[in-house]
């Protein structure tokens, strides 16, 4: 019952949040400062409604940092909020192109500024990932992706999808990990406080003097940065 009453009350206040965010893009399309400020709202609510304590760690970093690629580990829906909570100014992700089915919701997404792509179609994934760098640096954004591309549920860190890395090498951006603890392991939203959730920034990684061969090697690397960085948050919250 609890739980049913969570989700009840969290769709309404996304929803109190959404609707006037989304008439403000309508006459700002594209801003990434409205879906910044829509973000950080529902995330505050919507955690103390779920009675989970959420700690941000070195958010700072973010600080003057733009524009760069942002990457995350990516465990469940619960994601959504969890980087609303911790999302800096002038941040869009990347998302699959199917969200614009979502009636209404599907939308908004698009209008705030954020990047659609299909991974189905190759040619045009590549095009995509072309535009990510070229607008990175045109609007100087902060673009979130999770490189997993498919959700874990809370086990073993997905092997990282390379279209990250092309962008940010393209782009000559650094790469921001975001090391997000184990839902499955420290939350139950059956109870009335429950549970705790740490974001860790982690300092840059550059990828200054890189080509197309060294897009495994970063990848690599930073699948490991953050797999033992996981490990770390898990090991203090248990």
């Amino acid at each position: 019952m609890l739980l049913g009453l969570r989700i009840f009350l969290i769709f309404i206040w996304i929803n109190i949040v959404i609707i006037p965010g989304f008439i403000t893009l309508l006459f700002w399309p594209r801003n990434p400062n409205i879906l910044w400020a829509c973000s950080r709202l529902v995330s505050i609510v919507s955690f103390y409604l779920m009675g989970i304590e959420y700690e941000m760690r070195d958010s700072e970093i973010f600080d003057g940092k733009r524009p760069a690629i942002i990457i995350s580990n990516h465990q469940s829906m619960l994601d959504f909020l969890t980087c609303c909570g911790i999302i800096a100014p002038r941040t869009v992700s990347v998302g699959k192109h199917s969200i614009l089915k979502i009636p209404f919701y599907g939308l908004a997404y698009w209008l705030s500024g954020n990047i659609l792509i299909n991974r189905k179609k190759t040619k045009k994934a590549h095009r995509t990932i072309n535009k990510i760098s070229a607008d990175m640096i045109d609007r100087d954004l902060f673009v979130w992706i999770m490189p997993e591309g498919t959700r874990s549920y809370g086990e073993k860190l997905h092997k990282f999808k390379k279209g990250a890395f092309h962008a940010a090498i393209a782009a000559e951006v650094p790469i921001i990990p975001v090391c997000i603890s184990t839902y499955k392991k420290s939350i139950n939203l059956k109870k009335w406080k429950s549970g705790k959730i740490i974001a860790q920034v982690l300092p840059p990684i550059s990828t200054d003097g890189m080509d197309k061969s060294d897009v495994t090697a970063l990848s690599e690397k930073c699948h490991n940065i953050i797999n033992e960085t996981i490990e770390k948050l898990d090991m203090e919250l248990t």
